[in-house]
């Protein structure tokens, strides 16, 4: 009886229990998969942070190749102090990079490989210098292929087989054109220098995973795993290291499969053709199940409530877990957001630190905000000196002296021959040097922020070339000029018998040397005259000219060269004046070189025909051949200096590939246009425009 009266409570108190259990159980979950979810945010972005760094690292360490592959392109020697001094800069800014190496290949010998031999390697007395790079198959393949390719190409490294992360990455260093053989007289590329960078990614690993990063300590700490492959199967790692994780709980050694289970972030890191893949595991589990502070208060508000008040709690334990999921999904996506953007920050931030063009922000009062450390470089000025100076202390007298009056006026006015153009202006250095430079300034137009960005490139080096181009230019003009004059005055005079006569052998020997003699002093105007329109001294006499007799005289000129070719030279004149303002020996150089062409192009029986016309005031001059037309792929290049399409087998003589390009400059030099209209295989027509100096010109019938 006792039993069945209390039966309702104990019923009622099983209920209880069972509700305080289960409400309990629904407690720890929350907690647990709250702390968990929030664990795996702060592990995403410990990791991206390793991932960035290493990837940055290392990219910037073999990225060595390039940099001094590009110094040293347009060199036709590298000297040995020259070689030392760039790598030292390398060397000491990554204390990773093993060794960067100078290779020469030997020319090859008949039945013999090429060897590629160290000609300077620094660190020097590491004993490099007498390394044959040819020595290893897989070494020698990739000079090779980066010998044809120009590319990086990365293998394994000076000490593969003890440190498997060693890498070299080979790069070619600059070219060598040599004439090659044959009838078409194809241009080869000679073996020339190669750079090479050897490196221990593992030290680089250390050196960069040693830094107190970003999230790192919030997780307590990450494994990181460096493999080469697990496409083919499970792998040993080649390097394993830990950041922020005590020395007496070593990270385990996983294979590539174990290395994929769990918490785990992948990212493959390219290496100059090649790439390893980084996995970053957490060192400690996220989170573990147990007893919670709200666990422990639902238990005791269970054991006093009832069984409805159990049912509430779960209730409101349900719902605070959806606004607790909402609300981690929301702050996942914040972080991924806020995460994308210092990601975008780091990468503009990387490019903008290792350009090698100087970039500077400068404030509405002319003073420097920022500066990269390409300025320092440039000008020797520590970049925290700068900041705060105005940007007249990188210019030398007397525009340091003006420059607060050039600031104000384009406060005035916003008007300035320097904002929005790229100028040639001469920069000081610290110790008070002056070197030439290419400056671009910017108006940003950001409120309170920079109101300008300013690019400059130091151009001593193309300045340099420049000069030496010169003079080169008067070693042609006045050294090769004269002594071909004089040897083609003496082939003349053999050539006319005023020497005595020659067999028939001479003869055409000393025919031979009288053409090639010609073609020679041809070359050498065009290339004067290339020069005198580059550097803006092409002079103009000018004088009103009749256009119908221009053109006459153009045809009269080159009447023995069509003969020759077995061309007919047409003409359209016009029947009354035709009048043109113009130095007449330059536009009988572009008609002679439209005809020459026109005529080398055309059949054998074919016709050039010459016309005039007039249209909207201007003179318009036509030479249309009967040749096969300009290819489509070379139409581009129609008017760049040494362009020839590929005609051999249609004509035995060439040219300079100049005459064209001297034209274009010629009619553009007289305020007028040159064009062309090809249509293969129907011919091509070259046209050029004049301005006219007097009344209509009517065409006339051809003669």
């Amino acid at each position: 009886m006792a039993l069945t009266r209390h039966a309702p409570t104990i019923l009622l108190s099983g209920l209880g229990l069972l509700a305080t259990v289960g409400s309990v159980r629904l407690a720890n979950r929350y907690e647990y998969g709250r702390d968990r979810a929030r664990h795996q945010v702060a592990f995403a972005d410990a990791a991206s942070s390793v991932m960035l760094a290493l990837e940055r690292e290392v990219t910037a360490q073999l990225g060595v190749v390039e940099a001094m592959s590009a110094f040293f392109r347009g060199s036709e020697r590298v000297e040995a102090e020259e070689f030392r001094t760039f790598a030292a800069v390398f060397l000491e800014r990554f204390p990773g990079l093993e060794a960067v190496l100078w290779l020469e290949p030997t020319p090859e010998e008949a039945g013999a490989p090429t060897r590629y031999g160290v000609r300077f390697a620094e660190p020097a007395g590491a004993g490099l210098a007498a390394l044959d790079f040819g020595s290893r198959a897989t070494w020698r393949a990739a000079a090779e292929e980066a010998q044809r390719t120009g590319s990086s190409v990365s293998v394994e490294g000076l000490e593969a087989a003890e440190r498997p992360l060693s890498r070299v990455v080979v790069r070619r260093a600059r070219e060598k054109e040599v004439p090659g053989q044959g009838a078409r007289e194809e241009v080869a590329v000679a073996r020339a220098g190669l750079v090479v960078a050897s490196t221990h990614l593992d030290d680089v690993a250390a050196l960069v995973l040693d830094e107190r990063l970003p999230g790192v300590q919030a997780v307590g700490g990450v494994d990181l795993y460096l493999f080469t492959d697990w496409s083919q199967g499970p792998v040993a790692p080649l390097h394993v290291h830990q950041v922020d994780q005590h020395p007496s709980s070593p990270a385990p050694a996983l294979t590539a499969a174990g290395a994929q289970e769990g918490v785990h972030a992948v990212h493959r890191i390219p290496i100059g053709g090649a790439s390893v893949l980084a996995v970053v595991r957490p060192a400690a589990p996220l989170a573990a199940p147990g007893w919670s502070t709200l666990g422990v208060f639902v238990l005791l508000a269970g054991v006093a409530l009832t069984g409805a008040s159990a049912v509430a709690v779960a209730t409101l334990v349900s719902r605070t877990d959806s606004v607790t999921r909402l609300v981690d999904a929301r702050t996942a996506m914040l972080r991924s957001a806020t995460w994308e953007l210092e990601a975008r920050e780091r990468h503009l931030r990387a490019i903008v630190e290792n350009t090698v063009d100087g970039i500077l922000t400068i404030d509405d009062q002319g003073r420097i905000c920022t500066a990269n450390p390409a300025v320092e470089r440039m000008f020797g000025f520590p970049v925290e000196d700068l900041v705060g100076q105005p940007v007249s202390v990188l210019m030398p007298e007397p525009h340091r002296g003006r420059h607060e009056g050039y600031v104000q006026r384009y406060r005035a006015d916003r008007a300035s021959r320097v904002v929005g153009g790229l100028n040639e202006v001469e920069g000081q250095r610290a110790d008070g040097t002056r070197f030439p430079l290419e400056l671009s300034v910017s108006a940003l137009g950001l409120g309170d922020g920079p109101a300008f960005l300013g690019v400059l490139r130091d151009i001593s080096e193309r300045k340099a070339v420049e000069r030496m181009k010169d003079e080169f230019v008067s070693t042609v003009s006045h050294e090769l000029r004269t002594p071909l004059t004089s040897m083609l005055g003496s082939l003349e005079l053999l050539r006319d018998g005023l020497l005595g006569p020659l067999s028939e052998t001479a003869s055409r020997m000393v025919d031979v040397a009288y053409d090639s003699g010609e073609r020679l002093v041809r070359l050498i105007n065009d290339i004067l005259d290339m020069e005198r329109i580059s550097t803006g001294g092409l002079r103009l006499r000018m004088e009103v000219l009749d256009g119908t007799e221009l053109l006459e005289a153009a045809a009269q000129a080159n009447r023995g060269f069509a003969d020759l070719h077995g061309v007919l030279l047409a003409r359209e004149l016009a029947t009354g004046p035709a009048l043109v303002l113009g130095d007449r020996d330059r536009l009988l150089q572009v008609l002679t070189n439209l005809i020459g062409n026109a005529v080398k192009f055309s059949p054998p029986g074919g016709r050039v025909l010459l016309s005039m016309v007039r249209t909207d005031g201007h003179i318009v001059v036509h030479v249309t051949d009967q040749g096969p037309g300009i290819p489509e792929d070379f139409r581009a290049r129609v008017f760049q200096p040494f362009s020839q399409a590929d005609a051999t087998d249609r004509r035995g003589s060439g040219g300079t590939g100049l005459g064209l390009s001297i034209a274009k400059a010629i009619v553009e030099a007289h305020g007028g246009s040159i064009w062309f209209e090809s249509a293969a295989p129907r011919g091509t027509t070259f046209s050029f425009r004049l301005l006219s100096a007097e009344g209509p010109v009517t065409a006339g019938a051809p003669t």
